[in-house]
C-alpha cells in the first residue's frame, strides 16, 4: 500500500518522473515477485497518467478475477473520471453504476461522494 500512496503523493505534487519510477519498480519486478494486485496497481497508475482505456479494463479484469470489489470500484470510478473527462459522459455510466453498487454495500461514503461529482449527481450522499 506505501506504493499506492507515495504514487498519489507523487502526482499530487506533480512529480510524473517520481510517479513513472514506481510504476517501472512495480512493473520491473521479477514474475515471481510481481502480484497480481501489483500488476492491476500498475496498470491503474499508467492508465491514470496516461488517460489510456485499454490498460483501465486490464486492472478492472485483474481485479474482478481475483475478486477485490472494492479497487474494482476504485479502477472503475477513475475510469468513469477520465471518460467524463474526455466528453464520453455515456460511456461512463455503467462503470460509475457498477462501482456505486460496490461502494453502498461497503459503506464507502467518501467515496460515493466522488462518484456523485463524475456522474453529475446534486444530491448529498447519506452517511
Amino acid at each position: 500500500m506505501v506504493g499506492h500512496v507515495t504514487y498519489l503523493s507523487a502526482l499530487a505534487l506533480g512529480d510524473t518522473a517520481k510517479a513513472m519510477e514506481l510504476i517501472a519498480f512495480m512493473e520491473e519486478a521479477p514474475a515471481e515477485r510481481r502480484a497480481p494486485f501489483y500488476e492491476a496497481q500498475a496498470q491503474r497508475f499508467r492508465a491514470r497518467m496516461d488517460g489510456d482505456e485499454a490498460r483501465f479494463r486490464i486492472a478492472e479484469n485483474i481485479f474482478r478475477e481475483h475478486e477485490l470489489p472494492f479497487w474494482l470500484a476504485v479502477v472503475q470510478l477513475e475510469h468513469a473520471e477520465s471518460l467524463a473527462e474526455g466528453g464520453q459522459a455515456g460511456e461512463a455510466a455503467p462503470l460509475v453504476a457498477e462501482a456505486r453498487e460496490t461502494f453502498e454495500r461497503l459503506g464507502a461514503v467518501p467515496w460515493l461522494e466522488r462518484l456523485a461529482a463524475v456522474s453529475g449527481e446534486r444530491e448529498a450522499v447519506a452517511g
